[in-house]
Order: C-alpha cells, then structure tokens, then sequence
C-alpha cells in the first residue's frame, strides 16, 4: 500500500491538471492533430481562449508532465503530448 500511495501522490499534479474542461479541450486538439504536435495559435483557434490563456494552460500541463514544447525553425512553438500518462 505505500508503493500505491507513493505512485499516486507522484501523479498528484497530473490529476489537478486534468480536472479543468479548459485543459481537456486542449488535450483533446493535441489527440486530433493529425501531424506531430499543434502551435499554440492553433490550439487558441480551436479552443476559442485568447493566448495568454492557452498559454497559462499549457504552463500548467507542461508542469504535470502532460504536455511539452518544441520550437522548430521559426519562432512559432509546437505543443505535443508526452508518453509518460499515456502508457
């Protein structure tokens, strides 16, 4: 049992960060890309949120472990999903 509790005390942030239906959506948009990642104006298209908002939100995400950020080329950032919660 304190294996158990020890596991679920390190999944901590990833629950808090699951229970907003804001974070879903944006979890979602990433699970329906059809490439390797989303922009995050992408993602502020799909979810209707102004940007500082998405970007609080993948602050929060990203903190979890959910998510992370690449930039490739450009300025733009890519948000992808991490495999550590989907296994």
């Amino acid at each position: 049992m304190r294996s158990l509790s020890e596991e679920f005390k390190a999944c901590r942030k990833a629950f808090i960060a699951l229970g907003d239906e804001t974070r879903l959506h944006i979890i979602t948009a990433l699970l329906e890309s059809e490439c390797d990642g989303v922009r995050v104006g992408e993602i502020t298209a799909k979810t209707n949120l102004s940007r500082p908002a998405v970007s609080h939100h993948i602050k929060i995400l990203m903190d979890a472990g959910i998510i992370r950020m690449r930039r490739e080329g450009t300025p733009a950032t890519t948000i992808t999903l991490t495999t550590t919660y989907l296994n």
